[in-house]
Order: C-alpha cells, then sequence, then structure tokens
C-alpha cells in the first residue's frame, strides 16, 4: 500500500474512531440535557395551565374545553385532567408516528421525560390533578440535527486534514521518490548524482547514493585513464608524440570506409631528407628536438583545419598527415603545412634541412595501398625538384561524372525537396548469432537512375549546413519503413543534430506520434559529436526517455578519456570504430584495449558492438574480448537469410 493510501486509510479510521466517540457522548449529553429541559418545561407548563383551570368556570365542560384547547395550541405528548375522585376528566394523547430522527438513533438513545403535575384548586378545596408532557419528537429533532452537524464537521475536518496531509506528505516524500528515482537509475547503471535533501533521513541516504555515484565515476575516470596511457603507448611515437605507422593506417583504412563527411579530405605526406646524415651533422638531442616540434606543429595544424585530423610518423623521416572533410582544400592546406615546417627549421637554424612534400585528396571507396603509392609517386616527382619541393597530385572524386557541373547546393536541396533518398539494410549481429538490428545507411538516387552512397554527397550536405534538414528526413523515412515492416532499425544522425535543440525537439514529437514504433528504432551519434556537445546529447536523451527507442554512439574508440561523461545519460550501446576492429586478431595492443574498454562499458550498462567486421578470424577475436555484437562485410552474406 503506497503512502497516500496509508495516510488517507489512517486519517479516515482516526476521523472514524474519534467521530464515534464524539457522536456517543455528545448524544447521551445531549439526551441528558434535553430529558432534564423538558422535565422542568413540563412542570411550568403543567403549573400555568393549572393556574388557569383554577381562576377560570370550573364545571366539568369548560375544564375539558381548555384542556383541548391548550393540547391544540401546544406541542404536548398527552394532557391528562382527572378529579379527586380518579375520573377522568380530560384526556389528550397524541400517538401518531413522526419521522424527526432515524428509528436507529430513537432505539440507541431513547429520551425518557417525566412529566409535570400539578394541583387544581377552588380557594382551598382541591379540583383535580393535571398531568402533562411536551412532545419528545422535538427532542429527537434536536439530536438528529446535533447528530449532523458532527458528523459534517469530522467530515470536513477529514477532508482538510487529509488535503493537507497529502500536501505534507508530497513535499516530504519528494527526496524519497528522487532517491528512488536515484537507485533505478544505478540499477540501470547510470550512476547519476542528485542534490542533498533538508530531511536529515532522506539527506544519509541520498548522500551515500551519491558517493556511490562519484565512486563509479572515479573509476571510469582512473579506468579510462589507464586506457587512455595504453594506447598512447601503442599508438604514439615516443620521440614526436604522433601516431606510430599501423594505427595511423588503419584510421585512413576507417575514414576510406566510412559513409559520412568524414569519407572524403585531404592527405599530406612529408619527408625529411637523408634524415641519418642530419642525425650525424647536428647531432641526435637536436634532430629529436626538431621532431619534437614537427609533432606540435603538425597536431596544431591538424586541430585548426579538420575536427578530425591526425597525424603520424609512418617511418624514421616519413610524416603523414590525414585532414578529414578537407579534400576542397587539400593543395592549399598541404602547401601551409609545408610552409609551416620549413619556418620551424628556420627558427631552430637548421637551414640545411630539406623537406619534400607530396599532396593529395582521398575518398570513400578507394583501397588504401593505392592512396598510398600515390603520395610516394608525388614525392619522387618531387624530389626531381630543387628542394624544398611540394607537389599536389590532382585526384577526381569518383561521383564526379555522375554530377558533372551541378552546383552542390542546387542539386542536394532540390533532392532533399522531391526526398530521393533512401536507405539500405545492413545486418548487425549478436556474439550468439542472434540479429541485433539493421544499420540504414543513406543512399541518393541520381537523376540517372544510379544510386550514389552517403559517402559521395555527405561532406557536401555538412558543408553546405544541410544536415539538419536531412536529419529530419532521416526520421522521417525510418518511421515510414517501421510502419511497413516493424524491424529493429538503426538510423545516423549528424553531430549537428546535438547542437539545434529545436531540431531535437522536431524528433523527439515525429517519434512521439509514432510511439507504438519507437522500440524498433535506434538512434546512433557519431563519437567525435558526442564529448563535444555533451550537454545536448544529455537534453537529447531527456527528451527520448519516456520512448522507447535507443540511442548509442558509433566510431567510438579515440575518445576513452570521456568515456565517463557519458554513464548518467542513459545510453544503450557504443560501436567501436573500425580502425581498432581491423586486423585486431594480430594486433595484441588492440586486443588489450578493447578487453578493458569491454569491461568500462558494460560496468556503465552500455553494449559493445564492433564495426568493420571483415573476416572471421577478426570475429572470433572479438568473441573473446567482451564484444557484444558486430558489423561489417564479414555478415553481408547472412542479409538475405535474415530478411527471409
Amino acid at each position: 500500500m503506497s503512502l497516500y493510501k496509508q495516510l488517507w486509510f489512517s486519517i479516515v479510521l482516526f476521523m472514524i474512531t474519534s467521530f464515534l466517540g464524539s457522536f456517543f457522548f455528545s448524544c447521551v449529553s445531549a439526551k441528558n440535557y434535553l430529558e432534564e429541559q423538558l422535565y422542568h418545561k413540563n412542570i411550568d407548563n403543567a403549573s400555568a395551565l393549572a393556574l388557569s383551570l383554577s381562576t377560570a368556570t370550573q364545571d366539568r365542560l369548560s375544564m375539558e374545553l381548555l384542556v383541548n384547547t391548550q393540547f391544540d395550541l401546544g406541542h404536548y405528548q398527552f394532557i391528562s385532567l382527572i378529579d379527586t375522585d380518579g375520573n377522568t376528566i380530560a384526556v389528550q394523547f397524541d400517538d401518531r408516528d413522526y419521522s424527526e430522527a432515524p428509528r436507529w438513533l430513537i432505539n440507541l438513545f431513547p429520551i425518557n421525560i417525566k412529566p409535570g403535575l400539578a394541583n387544581i384548586s377552588n380557594g382551598w378545596q382541591q379540583v383535580g390533578v393535571l398531568t402533562l408532557s411536551s412532545h419528545v419528537r422535538f427532542a429527537y429533532k434536536q439530536l438528529w440535527s446535533n447528530v449532523k452537524q458532527l458528523f459534517y464537521y469530522f467530515s470536513l475536518i477529514s477532508l482538510i486534514f487529509g488535503v493537507l496531509g497529502s500536501v505534507f506528505l508530497r513535499w516530504l516524500t519528494k527526496p524519497l521518490h528522487q532517491a528512488v528515482s536515484q537507485a533505478a537509475a544505478i540499477g540501470d547503471r547510470r550512476f547519476i548524482t542528485t542534490k542533498e535533501p533538508r530531511t536529515l533521513e532522506f539527506k544519509a541516504v541520498i548522500r551515500s547514493l551519491n558517493k556511490l555515484s562519484k565512486h563509479v565515476q572515479k573509476m571510469l575516470d582512473d579506468e579510462s585513464g589507464k586506457l587512455e596511457k595504453l594506447i598512447k603507448r601503442t599508438q604514439k611515437d615516443e620521440v614526436s608524440g604522433l601516431y606510430n605507422r599501423e594505427p595511423l593506417l588503419g584510421r585512413l583504412t576507417s575514414f576510406l570506409h566510412k559513409q559520412n563527411e568524414y569519407a572524403h579530405g585531404a592527405l599530406i605526406l612529408i619527408r625529411i631528407v637523408d634524415l641519418f646524415h642530419l642525425n650525424q651533422k647536428e647531432g641526435r638531442q637536436a634532430i629529436d628536438s626538431l621532431l619534437v616540434d614537427f609533432g606540435d606543429t603538425l597536431k596544431e595544424a591538424c586541430a585548426s583545419r579538420s575536427s578530425q585530423g591526425l597525424a603520424g610518423r609512418l617511418n624514421g623521416s616519413d610524416f603523414l598527415v590525414i585532414l578529414p572533410a578537407c579534400d576542397t582544400k587539400a593543395e592549399s592546406a598541404g602547401r601551409d603545412i609545408s610552409e609551416r615546417l620549413l619556418c620551424v627549421c628556420r627558427d631552430r637554424g637548421l637551414n640545411n634541412v630539406i623537406l619534400l612534400s607530396s599532396c593529395t585528396a582521398y575518398y570513400s571507396g578507394e583501397n588504401t595501398s593505392e592512396v598510398l603509392t600515390r603520395l610516394d609517386n608525388g614525392l619522387q616527382d618531387a624530389a626531381q625538384n630543387e628542394a624544398p619541393a611540394y607537389i599536389f597530385i590532382d585526384s577526381q572524386a569518383p561521383t564526379s561524372s555522375k554530377i558533372g557541373e551541378h552546383d552542390w547546393l542546387n542539386y542536394l536541396k532540390t533532392a532533399l525537396a522531391e526526398r530521393r533518398f533512401s536507405m539500405k539494410a545492413l545486418p548487425v549481429y549478436s556474439v550468439q548469432e542472434k540479429l541485433l538490428h539493421w544499420e540504414s545507411p543513406l543512399q541518393l538516387r541520381h537523376e540517372d537512375g544510379s544510386d550514389l552512397d552517403a559517402a559521395a554527397f555527405m561532406p557536401h550536405i555538412s558543408r553546405l549546413g544541410l544536415s539538419s534538414q536531412l536529419d529530419r528526413m532521416v526520421v522521417e523515412m525510418a518511421i515510414d519503413i517501421l510502419k511497413q515492416n516493424p524491424k529493429p532499425l538503426a538510423i545516423h544522425l549528424s553531430a549537428s543534430t546535438l547542437t539545434h535543440p529545436a531540431l531535437m525537439g522536431e524528433i523527439s514529437e515525429l517519434i512521439q506520434q509514432n510511439s507504438q514504433l519507437s522500440k524498433y528504432l535506434n538512434i546512433e551519434i557519431p563519437e567525435h559529436g558526442v564529448f563535444q556537445n555533451i550537454d545536448g546529447l544529455r537534453a537529447f536523451c531527456q527528451l527520448l526517455s519516456s520512448l522507447d527507442c535507443k540511442i548509442g554512439i558509433n566510431h567510438s574508440g579515440q575518445e576513452i578519456k570521456h568515456i565517463a561523461k557519458v554513464h548518467d545519460l542513459g545510453l544503450h550501446y557504443v560501436k567501436i570504430d573500425q580502425s581498432f576492429v581491423q586486423d585486431i586478431h594480430n594486433t595484441p595492443a588492440y586486443q588489450v584495449y578493447l578487453r578493458g574498454l569491454c569491461t568500462i562499458l558494460h560496468s556503465i550498462g552500455l553494449q559493445v558492438i564492433a564495426e568493420g567486421v571483415c573476416s572471421s578470424e577478426e570475429w572470433k577475436a572479438l568473441n573473446t574480448l567482451g564484444i557484444d555484437g558486430g558489423a561489417g562485410s564479414f555478415f553481408s552474406l547472412r542479409k538475405e537469410t535474415d530478411e527471409g
């Protein structure tokens, strides 16, 4: 039984008990009072009527008429006049049944009134005896009126106390509901903290729960910090602080397989000519210091040009810079970075350092080795020139032949207006070989009837500020698909969604209008957008908290140090970026990293799904690391079976 019901039950029980006690004592007191007052009234009435009879004509008829008149005028139960010989002169009696009070009250509290007696005389001689009694019905009427007033009073008091008690209890138990909500969130592995109430007992409970949440958050910070250090040791070059060859090329491969705005970008390859002789001539310490400055300069250049930009050291003398979403500015970016590095050399007085640079654009679907070969050929061409040399290698986008000279802005606006977008269906499996959901990357139907993958148009969608319109359309398309065929469906929203509260509200309203389908809907946000707009994600999760849809983070793994920020948001799963999954069975360092990452994510109730699984060897290795599911080309052969 709830506290509110217990409160009302207690108030009603108390008031009924009080009412019954008050009712009994009040009725007994009123009964005794009425009996006494009516007895005195009977005596007074009898004396007054006897005086009238004594002074009036005392023949039998006159006396009888006077008694009858008095009975008719007054409210008497009976009047009796008897002479001295015991003969009845006059008698009147009212035996009618009146309904002044309920029968149970009359039976429970019978009112017995003593009659009034008076002698009638003629001078000094007694003529007769007068006996009368007022009618008891008026006494019962007054008694019943008192009972009703008492009942109304107690009912009103009960209602007032009930309402006031409910309000007070609601205020008093607000911290209790707060504690219950926090405990439920902790049970769901969302370790939230709440404000401590003023009530001492509840304050102790909330304080304990907050202490637990903070302890878990500290544990997450510590563990993610350890993993961050581990991945830095395995991924980063000790001297320059840049990525090593394997993780850098893994990230490049991941970008080449993406279907978002980062599927296109710029690549810059820089080579220090004859580094071995420079070490001998200038000294190892001076060159190491130069490499440190190179690393800092490249990291600054990457951060200023692309939110996902990164740089690495392929070998002792070669540096590779990846600038996603900068394919249209590849030449200017390459030239700017080359000049920055030359400035570093001049600032250190190392004018004899020779740099060769080549730059090109990469596009989704290209092969990693082909792109690197293109850059190497560029360096060979640069070596033929007088140093320092810079070469830009033009590379046409795969879709240029289809789009031709179309203006991308008009082209995409027309496509949005005509809703020429569609969704593919790619399966995501659990380690138990069960289908988790279908991923739904976008396609754009070209005018010639062919389909463009998202990698071809998403960079332009982002660059032209059309992400909000497309995200809204994606949700509408997903709902239309679910209406026709309800099945678990994952849609990808852009990171910019989290920076537009109005758009988040519109998406929430769209899902709310089709709430019966929300349990099939999975919404994914890229990791780089999540940690840059954590408050936006929190607001988005709160908007969708009353619905059954799931929210996940995709392309994850690079921002492990921030993972503690999402422990209280109510997320459902995280998808690990392909760069950590590629060739995982032959990469012990990444195995240790993924095992630790899975442990952390599982501790806060999140599923872990691997992206870009390409082989059975990778899938088997992932199964031993704690992964909950996987997606990628390895599962494409099962698609037709599941759809059937």
